[in-house]
């Protein structure tokens, strides 16, 4: 017999007398209280609380309340729909079989597999939600209840293994270790034996207790099989020698490394594939990107020229109105000039042109826009378009200034890049922080030509 096989012997017939010492610990305790039907009932009560505040989100009454029992809690309830969770919750059942309960398996009965066994016949938002069957679980740890008692027995050691063949000092070591076993086993039968005397001399209500030593006596005839079946695998075990182990260790090693020279390779090949993949993905939609990008700055910039030349043109219409009705103007009151100009002074041929009349107009003028043009000339000023006064004597040539007017001189300030910049310089002309006036120190030219006001000279000015 190897030292292996005796060391398994040794440990089987440990365990199988610890195994016979606990069942006679078992039934020698004192009767603990398990729980009971008020316990499970009111662990059901706080199950049914929770399912139904989940299901219905106007039971917040129920919050910060742990009802006592499934009575309790069904007063408790304020509304008909709260009434009819809790009808569908009692319907559901509960299982019988929990007197030899402990704490931990009710609360994970009513917290998890209640729902699991009933979730057909619940409403999903409770059934389902996992913050509910948590506070259940939490809910019903809480309780105070005595778990029934449970047999404690030292765990048997592990079984020693080990290639090498035992030598005969060890073997006789064994097989004193199997006698002392014996002996162990032989004596726990004994004690055995005097407990099951002493429990029949035992109070009353330790007597209701008796079906117990049924259990003990199965375990006795188990432990009995479980020696006889050592005994006999002890006897039918073949003996493994070291070259045995060896050889057997050698050819796994080197299956091993062969299997890891096959495989490293391919692990590596399929590691890359997917790298190589990604890089030629990436790439492409790098480029596709930067397509559309060009694309998208192309269109934009065609859309900015076309947006100055719209500008431009509404400039140049509202400036060719402006002229056409200053022409009218100026054909009208030189109509009604000769109409009343005595007869004697009423010059001979063609009327007096404005050229050579020595009158002087003033004519408002809007912005300038980036070809030096004002984009309108009007008779009397105009509220929001109107910037400069020009001064002409002949209607060709004029000088102008930038209008005296407090309201047009604040909008002049806002955004004068908009206002100012064509037709003015200035030191700054752009720091306008804290300036609320405008004024000119030196006029600037302009020159009728081409059917619009052009700007000559630049106007100087200075902020305060």
């Amino acid at each position: 017999m190897s030292y292996q096989k005796l060391r398994i012997t040794r440990t089987l017939k440990k365990a199988a007398a610890a195994l016979l010492t606990a069942a006679v610990a078992l039934c020698t305790a004192s009767e603990v209280r398990a729980v009971t039907d008020g316990e499970m009932d009111q662990a059901r009560a706080i199950a049914a609380k929770y399912y139904i505040r989940y299901v219905n989100d106007g039971a917040g009454y129920l919050d910060n309340w742990t009802p006592a029992s499934m009575a309790e809690l069904e007063k408790k309830l304020a509304n008909n729909t709260d009434r009819q969770n809790f009808k569908a919750f009692k319907a559901a059942g509960q299982p019988g079989d929990y007197a030899g309960w402990d704490k931990g398996k009710l609360a994970e009965y009513w917290s998890s597999t209640f729902f699991a066994d009933n979730g057909s016949k619940l409403d999903a938002k409770g059934a389902q939600n996992g913050l509910c069957k948590k506070q259940i679980k939490q809910g019903v740890e809480a309780m105070k209840v005595v778990a029934p008692a449970a047999a404690t027995a030292e765990p048997a050691p592990a079984a020693e293994t080990g290639p090498a063949t035992a030598t005969a000092e060890e073997a006789a070591a064994a097989e004193a270790e199997i006698a002392e076993a014996e002996n162990e086993v032989a004596l726990q039968q004994a004690e055995a034996l005097q407990a099951e005397e002493e429990a029949k001399e035992a109070p009353e209500h330790n007597r209701e207790s008796s079906g117990t030593w049924v259990y003990i006596m199965i375990l006795g005839i188990l432990v009995v099989v479980v020696v006889g079946l050592v005994i006999f695998a002890s006897r039918t075990m073949k003996s493994q020698t070291d070259g045995d182990d060896r050889k057997r260790h050698e050819k796994e090693t080197r299956e091993a490394e062969e299997t890891e020279i096959v495989e490293e390779p391919r692990k590596a090949a399929v590691q890359a594939a997917p790298i190589a993949g990604d890089v030629k993905m990436r790439e492409k939609y790098a480029e596709i990107l930067a397509g559309k990008s060009e694309e998208i700055r192309s269109l934009t910039r065609q859309l900015q020229d076309m947006e100055a030349l719209a500008a431009d043109l509404k400039d140049e219409n509202r400036r060719l109105k402006a002229e056409v009705e200053r022409l009218r103007n100026d054909e009208t009151r030189h109509a009604d000039h000769r109409q009343y100009q005595p007869r004697h002074q009423q010059p001979q041929g063609a009327a007096a042109s404005p050229q050579t009349s020595g009158e002087h107009r003033e004519v408002y003028l809007g912005r300038v826009n980036s070809r030096g043009i004002f984009v309108r000339a009007d008779r009397h000023a105009v509220d929001g378009q109107s910037v400069y006064k020009l001064t002409t004597p002949n209607g060709t040539t004029g000088s102008f200034t930038v209008i005296k007017n407090p309201l047009i001189e604040e909008q002049l300030l806002e955004d004068p890049g908009k206002w100012l910049a064509g037709g003015c310089f200035a030191k700054d002309i752009f720091d306008t922080e804290g300036r609320s006036e405008v004024h000119t120190e030196t006029p600037g030219k302009a020159v009728f030509s081409d059917g619009a006001w052009r700007v000559e000279r630049k106007a100087k000015i200075h902020y305060s």
